[in-house]
Order: structure tokens, then C-alpha cells, then sequence
């Protein structure tokens, strides 16, 4: 599972978010737009369990409604992975605290087929 998450990932479900995992733990997730970019790191918890660290920057569209504005810390975000044929398909679930503010996501299934090897360019 490690090793065949890393490559270039597309949403399955006509989302038009794609994501990287790089093989040295970082990763990338993006949009259409070149201001849709979130970056992160990723850490697998065992063969189907990682989590994620991602960073959002200030005005990026993508900062998650769920984080109200003045919350700084980032969000870490656990995933159950699996595999159906080429299909990954992810089941992300975060939990953000800071001083005064303590909540927990839970995210919908989320598949991705790899990305063509041309698509990006």
C-alpha cells in the first residue's frame, strides 16, 4: 500500500481536484486553478491508515468552511485507504482544536483513479 500510493491521483467522481504523493512524504493536492493548491505531508499509521497534515494558505479558496477565521493551526486529517483494482479510494476524517475551538469532520468517500501520465501537461 506505501509504495502504491505514490504517483499522481485524479477525483473519480468528476471533482476536478487532483493529488499528488510524493515519495519522500510530502504531497499536493490541486485544482483547476493554479491559486487551488493545498499543501501537505503524509504519514501512513499502518497498511491502510495515514495521516495528513495539510497546509492552507491565507486566501486560498479552498480554506475548509469548516475552519473558522482566525483558526492558525493546521488541520490533521486521518485517512483509511484502500485499493479496488486501480481505484484508491480514501475515507478522510479530521479533527482541527485551538484555544477555543474543538471540532470533529468526517468526510464522504473519496475516489481517484492514477492520473495519465500526459494530463499535466
Amino acid at each position: 500500500m506505501r509504495a502504491d500510493i505514490v504517483g499522481k491521483w485524479i477525483n473519480v467522481d468528476g471533482g476536478d481536484d487532483g493529488i499528488e504523493f510524493q515519495g519522500d512524504g510530502s504531497l499536493v493536492v490541486a485544482g483547476r486553478k493554479k491559486s487551488e493548491v493545498i499543501l501537505g505531508d503524509y504519514t501512513f499509521l499502518n497498511d491502510e491508515n495515514f495521516e495528513m497534515t495539510l497546509r492552507f494558505q491565507e486566501g486560498n479558496p479552498w480554506r475548509p468552511r469548516w475552519m473558522p477565521p482566525g483558526v492558525r493551526q493546521l488541520p490533521v486529517v486521518r485517512c483509511y485507504a484502500k485499493f479496488f483494482g486501480d481505484v484508491l479510494e480514501l475515507r478522510p476524517r479530521g479533527r482541527i482544536q485551538a484555544k477555543d475551538f474543538d471540532q470533529y469532520i468526517e468526510f464522504g468517500m473519496i475516489r481517484f483513479d492514477p492520473m495519465p501520465e500526459d494530463a499535466d501537461k
